[in-house]
């Protein structure tokens, strides 16, 4: 991963000790780490509808802002497709760069962009 440093910063930032995030930047890193944390400790075993809202939250978000070039956005497609395969999880790769492309992407929305709760939204 690049942006450490700015991960650290930016999940302290938006991210809520619990619960959703009331911004989609927040959002996005949560749902980046949810995902991670589901694959590399559980092996998906308890992966849910909640798991696939998030990597199709991920593709919409990310695979269709003018922030990244067509080759960026293939890359995330292609990451974005690795993970939302769970039967067969991936390792850290998919999503060190997943999160980059978040970095990169709350670099070019810095203003907070506020986050509808998804009731039914339990991870």
């Amino acid at each position: 991963m690049r942006h450490h440093e700015e991960f650290d910063t930016l999940w302290d930032k938006y991210v809520p000790a619990r619960g959703q995030a009331d911004t989609k930047q927040g959002e996005l890193l949560r749902a980046v780490e949810k995902l991670r944390h589901e694959a590399l400790n559980n092996g998906n075993i308890n992966w849910r509808d909640a798991h696939q809202h998030f990597v199709d939250d991920l593709r919409q978000s990310l695979s269709t802002d003018a922030c990244f070039t067509e080759d960026e956005k293939r890359e995330i497609n292609q990451d974005l497709d690795l993970i939302g395969d769970h039967e067969h999880p991936p390792d850290d790769g998919p999503y060190d760069r997943l999160l980059d492309r978040v970095i990169e992407w709350c670099h070019a929305h810095q203003d907070p962009i506020r986050h509808e709760h998804i009731p039914d939204l339990n991870l």
